[in-house]
């Protein structure tokens, strides 16, 4: 703020003068003063954390920032804003458990075709044995172990003993004639079948003997994220509220406004 002031001489003549520039700082409203509220006890905080100086620093500038900018704005500009961000983080809480499924989904779907893939190139290259009766015998993959029907765990190996195919256990849904070997962990090695089954039906006997494709329900994702879409729904909802009562308050007040200047 500058002022100047007057003064008379002999002559008759007015002498002007001028002052220095006051500078006045603006008065802080309530929502300033909350948000350096806010600030100082973060930046305290961050002190007592041990936190170090960069990081300290940058609290107290968030922390000015954000309160200039609350204490700037208009109540229900801020309402807006506070009210927009409610609603998106409520469909982030609602969306991101669905979307993190639906990528395990994915991947685990692709691992299990990859799986199924690798089956076949294991048939196209089984081991024939020469001795009686013959058999062709197939090495099992590892994409295709984690994908196996885990069998009960056998009795412990001694060391040095020579793990020798087995009759499949009663009730497999394996073809008749096919045997197998696993290791110590129960984990199927190698399927030995008969020379005349075809690599057709080998391969369906041994998707047979694995676990179901995955698959993706939306409803049972949302329903084993009940607590977050919960919460999600709730806050979107509140805050979708929020927006469509501020919008309705400030058309309701801008007609009555205008009828009166006019």
């Amino acid at each position: 703020m500058t002022y100047s002031c007057r003064r008379a001489t002999l002559d008759g003549s007015q002498e002007t003068g001028f002052s220095p520039d006051v500078t006045t700082l603006p008065s802080l409203n309530s929502r300033h003063k909350a948000g350096l509220l806010v600030a100082l006890t973060a930046t305290g905080a961050s002190l007592l954390l041990d936190a170090s100086a960069k990081q300290t620093a940058g609290v107290v500038l968030l922390g000015l920032a954000a309160a200039w900018f609350v204490g700037s704005v208009r109540p229900r500009t801020l309402g807006l804003i506070l009210c927009s961000t409610a609603f998106c983080v409520g469909l982030y809480m609602i969306t991101n458990p669905v979307r993190e499924e639906w990528e395990l989904y994915r991947t685990r779907a692709e691992a299990y075709d990859q799986a199924i893939l690798d089956i076949r190139e294991a048939v196209a290259n089984a081991v024939v044995w020469d001795r009686t009766p013959r058999q062709q015998t197939v090495r099992v993959p590892k994409t295709v172990q984690a994908w196996e029907l885990r069998l009960p765990k056998p009795e412990p190996v001694p060391p040095g003993a020579i793990l020798k195919p087995k009759p499949i256990p009663p009730g497999a849904t394996i073809g008749k004639g096919a045997m197998m070997a696993w290791d110590e962990e129960g984990v199927v090695t190698e399927w030995s079948f008969p020379i005349e089954t075809s690599e057709e039906d080998i391969v369906a006997e041994l998707t047979m003997s694995l676990l179901p494709r995955p698959g993706f329900s939306l409803k049972d994702s949302i329903g084993s994220n009940r607590v977050a879409c919960f919460g999600g729904g709730s806050l979107s909802l509140l805050g979708l509220s929020g927006c469509v009562f501020l919008i309705w308050q400030a058309r309701k007040v801008k007609p009555k406004t205008v009828s009166a200047q006019t």
